[in-house]
C-alpha cells in the first residue's frame, strides 16, 4: 500500500517510481504543494540552494526552472568534483526533483521581444535522454515568458517524453507565454489526455485574467471524467493529476491573496499548488508557508518541515 505523499519520510523519495508518487500525490487529497525555483540564479541565502530553502518550508516538489540538461548546475549547491546536481540535489531534500522542459514553436510570434532559450532547456528527443540519465523525477513541458510556447507543440512533446523518459511527464502553461492564443482551452486538456500526460497544469484561479473558478471547473471536470472511468480509476499509470499554478508573480503577493487562491484552488478539486519563482529566482518561503498552513492546517505543515 503505498503511503500518502504528506507522510513521506525523506528517504520514501529516492528512487520511487513513478506510478507510485502519483498515487501517493492522489491520496494526499490536495494537499501536496510543488514551489519552482531558478537554479541558474545565485542563492539568495548565502551557501545554501533555493530549491533547499523551499523544501525546507515545506514544497513536497521542488521545479527547477531554467535548468540546462546539457550543462547541469544548481547554484548555491555543494556538489563534489564528479556528482551530479541532481543526485546532490536529492541527498539533501526529501522532494520529487523535477524540470521544466520548453517546447518551442518557431513558427508563431510573440506579442513583444522573444528570448532564445538554450537546447538543453528545450523540449527535444536529447533533452528527455539527458533527464533520464541524471535521475529527474519528473519534467513538465510548459514555457517560460517570451519563449514561443504553444499547446501544440506541448501536445507532441508530450508523446515524445514518453518515448525516452520514464519519470512523471506534466504539461500546460502558466501563463501565454508571449503567444497570442488562450493559456488552455478544453479542446486543450483533452488532447494532453490523450497524449499521455501524467498531470495537467492549469492556471491557479484569479492568476490570469478569465480564469476564474467557474471557468476552471468545466477543464477539471473533464479530467475528473477521465479518472473515473472503470478501466482508469485503479490504474495509477492512466490517472492523471491536476496542478494549479500560480506563476504570475502573484506567487510573492500579500499572504492573503496566497491564501485566498490555494483555498479556491483546493475547493476546485486541484492535487497539487504551485508556487512560482518571482522572488527573486525563488518561491517565496512564507508562500510555502501560509499555503501549507491554509491547504494542510499546521499538524502537518510542521511535520512535513521537520521531515525536510
Amino acid at each position: 500500500m503505498t503511503k500518502r505523499l504528506l507522510d513521506w519520510q525523506r528517504t520514501d523519495y529516492l528512487d520511487v517510481p513513478g506510478a507510485q508518487a502519483k498515487q501517493a500525490i492522489i491520496a494526499s487529497e490536495g494537499r501536496v504543494i510543488m514551489a519552482e525555483t531558478v537554479s541558474s540564479f545565485p542563492a539568495m541565502y548565502g551557501g545554501t540552494s533555493g530549491a533547499q530553502v523551499d523544501a525546507s518550508f515545506g514544497a513536497q516538489l521542488i521545479l527547477l526552472n531554467t535548468f540546462d540538461v546539457f550543462h547541469p548546475e544548481i547554484k548555491g549547491l555543494p556538489t563534489a568534483s564528479a556528482e551530479s546536481p541532481v543526485a546532490a540535489l536529492k541527498a539533501k531534500v526529501g522532494a520529487l526533483v523535477g524540470i521544466n522542459l520548453e517546447p518551442v514553436d518557431e513558427t508563431v510570434q510573440t506579442f513583444d521581444e522573444q528570448f532564445t532559450i538554450a537546447k538543453g532547456r528545450q523540449a527535444t528527443s536529447e533533452t528527455f535522454a539527458a533527464a533520464e540519465a541524471l535521475g529527474i523525477d519528473y519534467v513538465l513541458l510548459t514555457g517560460n515568458p517570451k519563449t514561443q510556447v504553444t499547446n501544440q507543440k506541448i501536445s507532441a512533446a508530450i508523446k515524445g517524453a514518453k518515448q525516452a523518459f520514464h519519470g512523471l511527464i506534466f504539461a500546460g502553461k502558466m501563463h501565454s507565454s508571449g503567444v497570442d492564443e488562450p493559456v488552455i482551452t478544453a479542446a486543450d486538456v483533452q488532447e494532453f489526455i490523450n497524449a499521455g500526460a501524467d498531470g495537467i497544469l492549469l492556471p491557479a484561479p484569479y492568476t490570469v485574467p478569465g480564469y476564474s473558478p467557474e471557468i476552471l471547473a468545466p477543464l477539471l471536470k473533464i479530467i475528473a471524467d477521465w479518472n473515473a472511468r472503470p478501466e482508469v480509476h485503479h490504474d495509477y499509470q492512466q490517472r492523471v493529476v491536476t496542478i494549479a499554478a500560480n506563476g504570475t508573480s502573484q506567487d510573492s503577493a500579500d499572504l492573503a491573496t496566497i491564501r485566498q487562491i490555494g483555498l479556491a484552488s483546493k475547493a476546485l478539486g486541484f492535487d497539487v499548488q504551485h508556487v512560482g519563482d518571482s522572488l527573486g529566482g525563488l518561491a517565496d518561503p512564507e508562500a510555502i508557508y501560509a499555503l501549507g498552513v491554509a491547504i494542510r492546517g499546521k499538524r502537518h505543515q510542521v511535520q512535513i518541515m521537520a521531515r525536510h
